[in-house]
């Protein structure tokens, strides 16, 4: 009887019509999906430093959370500039470190991002993280190993961290915090909580921190192009089939 009447159904109505009472293919979902959330620069989002690399006091009055790549020439660059904010407002700054890699555009910083916070559990985070973009050329496997035994780190627990991919699903969901919010680009920085898009002069990271810190009234500044790099939303979840 079931299938008569689906038999039916198929004679009376078009195939289109039938689609589109399909789970995930009504209208209204496929309209959802073609109009993905985007994170607003200016907006105050909560983000979380979680249990993320960090420098600074735990109680700095600012907390700075940056969303980065390590293969991303854009993020090479904010890695300087956010080491020189932290420098600039000494004991004020918390400067946190999360992994949004983009496997589609950057076939090895999945990987990198695994490997710095498998150096993380062994105390070296921020020593493989200025080797990660400083040759961030050359991050293949054989490479991360080199860096790995340069800073000391056990290397047998190492390559183990990496063939047992330990630590693919933190950085799968630290990147999805960020893909949630709609920043599907890199780096995007948070300074409590408030969104800059893209690469910025270190002036716009300190106006930033001064406004948080109540010195100077909140100002945005997105003259010109965003500099950073960007994949599509389906796209930029890294998963644990991209090594």
């Amino acid at each position: 009887m079931r299938t008569l009447i689906l038999a039916l159904a198929l004679v009376l109505f078009p195939v289109s019509l039938l689609a589109q009472w399909l789970p995930g293919h009504s209208p209204q979902e496929m309209a959802a999906r073609q109009e993905q959330k985007k994170a607003v620069p200016g907006v105050i989002y909560p983000v979380s430093p979680g249990d993320a690399p960090s420098k600074g006091p735990a109680d700095a009055p600012v907390v700075v959370i940056e969303y980065s790549d390590f293969q991303c020439p854009y993020c090479q660059s904010t890695s300087e500039i956010m080491r020189q904010l932290v420098e600039k407002f000494p004991n004020k700054i918390r400067f946190v470190f999360k992994n949004h890699p983009l496997p589609n555009l950057h076939k090895d910083a999945q990987l990198a991002a695994e490997a710095a916070l498998a150096a993380k559990a062994q105390g070296k985070f921020w020593e493989m993280h200025d080797l990660l973009f400083a040759f961030r050329d050359a991050l293949g496997r054989t490479d991360l190993e080199g860096y790995a035994r340069s800073i000391g780190l056990d290397m047998a627990r190492f390559k183990r961290d990496l063939d047992n991919r330990v630590y693919a699903v933190q950085v799968a969901k630290e990147a999805q915090e960020v893909i949630d919010i709609g920043a599907t680009g890199v780096p995007a920085v948070f300074v409590n909580g408030l969104f800059i898009k893209g690469s910025k002069p270190l002036e716009v990271y300190e106006e930033a921190v001064l406004a948080a810190l109540g010195e100077i009234e909140a100002s945005i500044h997105e003259d010109g192009d965003d500099e950073g790099c960007e994949e599509d939303d389906e796209a930029a979840a890294p998963g644990l089939d991209h090594p």
